[in-house]
């Protein structure tokens, strides 16, 4: 049975694949070489969509099933999921500064909503993290355009589907929320 009995979105083949080479699970090569996940044998994207299905705790089928058409289409955060686990802070105090807010949300609403989450990410890390309004930070919060000044951008390069935020591992850690879209306090974090 479905993990979620909603009807499960429209994701292709095709968008499946961009996905898993845009968040680190299959090389973009190995993706040139296969075109459908119903292959047999030694599959990259069926190994990369188990490998994908694991990370988040999906029944490991190597199938594109609804639960996996589920959290592809998800609203997510846009950075490699494949190195998360092994990255760390290496003091225990990390310090936030926020740049700037959402335009949908009242600026002491978004703290409110970002010293929240700060506040359960630091119970569960073992790590104190505070707010700091003057000066240099360990990590920097700001509302930023789709196509910004890293890398990473905010749409999956080849598909439709449209990354909410992104966060950067430490020791740089900023987090970006895509300015296009408009959130409620709910979806926000």
């Amino acid at each position: 049975l479905p993990l979620d009995p909603r009807p499960a979105p429209e994701v292709t083949d095709q968008e499946a694949a961009a996905f898993l080479v845009e968040l680190g699970f299959l090389n973009q090569t190995a993706n040139d070489v296969v075109t459908r996940f119903d292959q047999v044998g030694g599959d990259p994207r069926k190994i990369a969509l188990v490998r994908f299905q694991k990370k988040f705790q999906l029944p490991e089928s190597g199938q594109l099933d609804d639960d996996t058409r589920r959290l592809i289409a998800a609203p997510k955060c846009g950075v490699s999921e494949l190195n998360a686990d092994s990255e760390k802070w290496t003091k225990p105090v990390i310090t936030y500064k926020i740049n700037s807010f959402p335009a949908s949300l009242e600026p002491a609403e978004a703290r409110k909503l970002i010293g929240q989450a700060f506040g359960e990410w630091s119970k569960h890390a073992n790590l104190d993290i505070v707010e700091v309004s003057q000066g240099d930070a360990d990590i920097f919060v700001s509302d930023e355009a789709p196509d910004h000044r890293d890398r990473m951008g905010f749409s999956c390069r080849f598909t439709k589907i449209t990354t909410v935020a992104h966060a950067f591992f430490p020791e740089i850690g900023d987090v970006h929320y895509n300015s296009a879209k408009s959130y409620t306090p709910d979806e926000f974090l």
